[in-house]
């Protein structure tokens, strides 16, 4: 819980029985997130084993986060499932919630199928139409779920897509591979689950990169996925033969939804001197040309610089495959650049918007 919004719970008991646990104000809340850093289940349920592990998260010692283990069985926690009706109970559309993003983790051997349920009036249920596969001893990785109607399916109940994202009953994780179905799948395997967040936006990281032209000095792909001082160095290459635009970074992502209404792309980066320019362009798949979104001078020291795509966005998604295609660019802007000089990326995002 993130501190925006109080939220109070009571005990209420009779004599010899045990209390129940009642929210009184919770409701969901934009950009909440669950850390499980209070060494609780942050009111996480169901059959399956649930553990408030104090070490192993993404970020290592000392960071807390949630294990599941579904046992495989048919009978209550064979499913890797578990849900939550408190904080992550209440009206989706007014709070402006359109994606359910966490870090994930599969410790088994098996491939796992997450999906977000979403439980609303009557026991109707909308489920993510597509899963997000968690292959077998997988690291830390970003899930996504976005929640837009064509990204969901109902597949028990009668209320619509409107009336269940108005009143949220509670919302699930469960593993459910094939088609979306009404109740999840047995499975042995053991989940982490850390940082679940409310955005308004997905936040997709390259899946490779390519320096071309420019020389790679160090870092790698997960060195652009996240603003840690965890730098993507790059040369100046003073025996090419390219003028102009001496560093390129070359790179590939994929949305996780065909249609977008807004993509944003964040650069994160500096040189080693001032005065040349830096730049961000995506491939418009349906012109086949590339567009500038980023035209900037860069800096000496670490500096943000943003540019967005609202309209016509869908034309940077390449159909079927969910495609995105960009690159980074340094462009020598002075004559005094000297012949050798680097580029230091820090981070390099897009946050695509349903």
């Amino acid at each position: 819980m993130n501190g925006r919004k109080k939220r109070a719970w009571t005990w209420i008991g009779a004599a010899g029985a045990l209390g129940c646990l009642v929210s009184l104000a919770v409701a969901i809340d934009l950009f909440q997130v669950d850390t499980f850093q209070d060494g609780t289940l942050m009111n996480w349920s169901g059959g399956a084993q649930r553990i408030n592990q104090p070490n192993g998260g993404p970020q290592g010692a000392g960071d807390r986060f949630l294990q599941l283990t579904g046992d495989g069985s048919f009978g209550p926690g064979g499913v890797p499932a578990m849900f939550n009706g408190f904080q992550w109970a209440g009206n989706y559309q007014s709070a402006g919630v359109k994606v359910i993003e966490a870090d994930v983790k599969n410790f088994s051997n098996n491939a796992v199928h997450l999906r977000i349920v979403l439980f609303g009036p009557g026991g109707t249920r909308w489920t993510s139409t597509n899963a997000y596969i968690l292959p077998p001893n997988s690291p830390w990785l970003r899930g996504s779920w976005y929640l837009s109607e064509s990204e969901m399916t109902r597949v028990l109940g009668t209320s619509s897509y409107a009336t269940t994202m108005a009143s949220v009953v509670q919302m699930m994780f469960r593993h459910d591979p094939g088609a979306p179905d009404p109740g999840g799948t047995p499975l042995a395997a053991t989940i982490g689950f850390d940082n679940i967040r409310a955005l308004d936006a997905a936040t997709v990281r390259p899946e490779s990169f390519l320096i071309q032209p420019g020389v790679h000095l160090s870092g790698n792909l997960t060195s652009l996925w996240f603003s840690d001082q965890d730098y993507l160095h790059a040369k100046i290459n003073i025996l090419a033969e390219e003028t102009g635009y001496p560093i390129q970074v070359n790179f590939d992502m994929t949305s996780p939804i065909q249609s977008a209404s807004k993509i944003e792309f964040i650069l994160r980066a500096r040189a080693s001197q001032e005065g040349n320019g830096q730049y961000v362009e995506l491939f418009n798949w349906v012109h086949t040309r590339w567009d500038r979104l980023v035209d900037v001078f860069a800096t000496t020291f670490d500096s943000t610089a943003t540019g967005s795509v609202k309209g016509n966005a869908s034309e940077y998604i390449q159909a079927g495959t969910r495609a995105i295609r960009g690159r980074l660019g340094w462009e020598e802007l002075i004559s005094e650049t000297a012949a050798v000089w680097e580029v230091h990326i820090d981070q390099a995002v897009a946050k695509i918007t349903p």
